[in-house]
């Protein structure tokens, strides 16, 4: 299932949501061998997704936030500009540098990446408590940890260019996975106002499972 939104307070508020907190994820009994949930945002929510459909019986439910799951060219915004700006000849030799691959994201949405967090600071500088979640944010934000660049020109390649996940194409350890292979209990929710990750990159993935 997934949940349309425009901020976090109505996902937290939906119905439909309650309703999935109730039904979506019965109980197995306890004990310290119960399956966890699964919790992925953004690219995040990807490689949650991937690791869901791997191993779908590991989990007791998938929650993926603002996560891309459908590539195809025109889905969103941000996928078009980053498959612009990143070369297709990338070399895969040595690791991407954090501060990098800031930039690449920051070229493909600015208004995700830079406006939208400059007008979180001005919303926030009259509460004390708003201001001090905003800077945490920004602090993690600015953890600029370098990368694989096998793993990035992978991610790049078969996910942004191929659309392998979505297609049900994507191998890893020698297992195919795709939209099918995630039988998980799952919840996409999606912010109706991100260019990152809109719905037509997520609903594809979700109506094929």
């Amino acid at each position: 299932m997934f949940i349309q939104c425009d901020c976090i307070r109505k996902v937290l508020a939906s119905p439909r949501l309650r309703r999935a907190r109730r039904f979506s994820f019965p109980s197995r009994g306890g004990g310290a061998d119960q399956a966890p949930f699964l919790i992925g945002h953004s690219l995040g929510g990807t490689l949650a997704a991937i690791c869901g459909a791997l191993a779908p019986e590991s989990l007791r439910g998938l929650v993926l936030l603002s996560a891309p799951l459908c590539f195809e060219a025109g889905t969103s915004k941000f996928r078009d500009a980053l498959v612009s700006l990143v070369p297709s000849a990338l070399s895969d030799a040595d690791s991407f540098p954090g501060s990098l691959l800031s930039q690449v994201t920051v070229m493909a949405s600015p208004d995700a990446f830079v406006w939208s967090r400059l007008m979180d600071a001005a919303w926030s500088v009259a509460d004390p408590q708003a201001m001090d979640i905003h800077a945490r944010v920004e602090r993690w934000a600015l953890d600029e940890v370098a990368v694989s660049g096998k793993l990035f020109q992978q991610m790049i390649t078969w996910l942004y260019r191929e659309n392998r996940l979505c297609r049900g194409t994507l191998n890893v350890k020698n297992t195919q996975v795709g939209p099918s292979s995630l039988s998980a209990p799952t919840i996409a929710v999606v912010n109706t106002a991100d260019e990152v990750a809109p719905l037509d990159s997520i609903k594809p993935f979700i109506v094929a499972m």
